[in-house]
């Protein structure tokens, strides 16, 4: 067996392990009896670690504050709704406790394209406010993260909206999406809602 890549949780302590071993942005990998090691973070960590910083923080994207509490909100108005618009969510996908914080499950469906959807549409018709656009704009970035990452299909999908989960290869969508999103996603800041401390960057950005 030859090992061709090292997946880790992204913690601190592994990150600093591969920097120690020369891995760097650019140069994700290390040398090993002269064949190279990539290293990369298990892409569940995508879109567990945002959720839970989530439920703390404030988000702060294109000048505009985005809320947990958005999704709390647009929960509560759907559950009681005949047709929900998105009927898998339950209260432990918007208030996890510790054990379910550690579920993948829960947050991939949680920030969601239904989920976001779902805050366009209670934002267009006056239910939430205003800043709930960019709270759904967030849920879709990180979802279309996900499904580049999770995908199996040789070609895409026909569903829009999943047109990132399908395999990689030279002409698919997948690099003009990274592209797109690295910046985004280290561009945001974040207000800590225990404090109203501003904090500049999270753990997550990095990954």
């Amino acid at each position: 067996m030859k090992v061709r890549v090292i997946i880790n949780d992204g913690a601190s302590k592994n990150k600093m392990m591969f920097k120690l071993l020369g891995c760097f942005e650019r140069e994700p990998y290390f040398r090993f009896q002269g064949r190279k090691i990539y290293t990369m973070t298990d892409p569940s960590h995508l879109i567990k670690a945002p959720r839970n910083n989530f439920l703390s923080h404030h988000f702060i994207s294109n000048g505009v504050t985005a809320q947990w509490q958005h999704f709390r909100d647009f929960y509560e108005l759907d559950k009681t709704s005949p047709a929900r618009i998105a009927p898998k969510l339950t209260d432990a996908h918007v208030n996890p406790d510790s054990y379910e914080k550690m579920r993948v499950k829960l947050p991939a469906q949680a920030m969601s394209s239904s989920s976001a959807a779902g805050l366009f549409v209670l934002t267009k018709t006056g239910y939430l406010p205003k800043e709930a656009e960019e709270t759904a704009h967030i849920f879709l970035n990180f979802d279309q993260l996900m499904d580049s990452f999770s995908g199996s299909e040789p070609t895409n999908p026909e569903d829009s909206n999943k047109r990132f989960r399908c395999s990689i290869t030279d002409v698919s969508p997948h690099k003009d999406l990274w592209a797109k999103l690295k910046p985004w996603k280290k561009s945001l800041t974040f207000i800590r809602i225990s404090s109203g401390a501003r904090v500049e960057s999270l753990p997550f950005q990095s990954s």
